[in-house]
């Protein structure tokens, strides 16, 4: 990278580069992503037992969007913590997902 990066810095190389992306990258359309859902497995076991979730979430493209929104609302609201770093579930809690449009826990046998 060393050799390399003198190269990849130049105006042309991240032209083409972005125009490369841009035709082979496409991502779903409206439609896709208002009727389909990401689908998350979990399993804990321990002591002699295991307990099994799922996580539905819309779309992952609308999940980040409806996600971010809400934790722009959150600054807007409050102060910002000091400054950093912060995951969004540092920022604003573990079970925030949990609290979003769409999003459900199931408990599987």
């Amino acid at each position: 990278m060393r050799l390399l990066g003198p190269l990849l810095r130049t105006q042309f190389v991240q032209r083409w580069l972005k125009r490369r992306v841009e035709r082979s990258v496409k991502g779903p359309d409206a439609h896709t992503r208002d009727t389909t859902q990401a689908y998350f497995w979990g399993e804990v076991r321990g002591n002699g037992r295991a307990q099994v979730r799922r996580m539905i979430t819309p779309n992952g493209y609308a999940l980040t969007v409806t996600a971010s929104l809400g934790i722009v609302q959150c600054f807007l609201d409050n102060p910002a913590p000091p400054g950093g770093y912060y995951t969004p579930s540092q920022l604003m809690g573990a079970d925030y997902v949990l609290e979003l449009p769409g999003v459900s826990v199931d408990e599987l046998a």
